[in-house]
């Protein structure tokens, strides 16, 4: 059986629709959710933006002992301010309470 460049081409063409698919209806709910109401944030950056120096830079403090390649929990006093952040690079900022709680940033001992 003889393989064709163009039977290559569209199963991989295949793959990648697929693969764009599952990620999208994963990535889209977490960039769609709304904006933070408390003082926690996870912002979402491209690998190539240092997400703890742009959050240092906006008034925050990264959350935990280990930063994620794609986002960073972060604290802020006062209001999260969103706009700094998209403007400064950030894919999407959304609320951090429910990662937090399930991360267990929160609890008994809460130092906020």
């Amino acid at each position: 059986m003889e393989v064709k460049k163009h039977d290559v081409f569209a199963f991989a063409l295949l793959g990648l629709s697929v693969l764009l698919g599952l990620g999208g209806g994963l990535v889209l709910p977490v960039i769609a959710a709304p904006a933070p109401t408390s003082d926690l944030a996870l912002v979402i950056v491209p690998p190539w933006v240092d997400a703890g120096r742009m959050t240092e830079r906006a008034g925050g403090r990264a959350v935990g002992p280990v930063q994620a390649p794609f986002a960073v929990l972060t604290r802020f006093e006062g209001v999260v301010p969103v706009d700094d952040l998209k403007r400064a690079g950030a894919w999407s900022v959304v609320d951090g309470t429910r990662l937090a709680l399930l991360c267990g940033v929160y609890g008994n001992d809460d130092p906020r």
